[in-house]
């Protein structure tokens, strides 16, 4: 289970802002971006 959920958000977080504004939880995605330097 918790490897699927790792997929799905790293799916989420690659995708883009698109992705991100419609993700339920935009402060955890927004963490996993900084960590990847997607975020600015």
């Amino acid at each position: 289970m918790k490897e699927k959920t790792l997929k799905e958000r790293l799916k989420k977080t690659t995708a883009g802002p698109t992705e991100f504004s419609t993700c339920k939880r935009p402060r955890f995605n927004v963490r996993l971006n900084q960590k990847d330097g997607h975020y600015e």
